[in-house]
């Protein structure tokens, strides 16, 4: 991705608070979260309502990842996620199919060669 920065937590509680703000404050089209615990995926749920009233981008697309997303595939899709992917390399691979085609800028010409 061009513009690529990861935000690597241990655990939804401090983590989730700094992940919501970094939401509100900066622009993002896509998040990649990865939940390995089954204690923490019950959580998720509400985490992803809480990233899409908090973001600034209306449209960011939200992937999941993880064992139990990919044990059970509808699961991602009912917890209102945009995609899930089996690991880093498909991640990143949907996250650039997620990513808005820019818009020329309209101030721009296009001079034929």
């Amino acid at each position: 991705l061009d513009q690529t920065r990861l935000f690597i937590a241990e655990g939804l509680d401090a983590e989730q608070v700094v992940l919501l703000q970094q939401v509100s404050h900066e622009w993002f089209d896509v998040i990649a979260l990865s939940v390995s615990s089954e204690r923490l995926v019950r959580r998720v749920p509400a985490l992803l309502r809480s990233l899409r009233r908090s973001a600034q981008n209306p449209d960011m697309r939200i992937l999941l990842g993880g064992r139990p997303f990919c044990e059970e595939h509808d699961l991602a899709e009912s917890y209102g996620a945009d995609g899930t992917a089996s690991d880093a390399a498909r991640a990143v691979a949907l996250a650039r199919m997620f990513r808005p085609v820019r818009k020329p800028r309209q101030d721009m010409v296009d001079v034929p060669g």
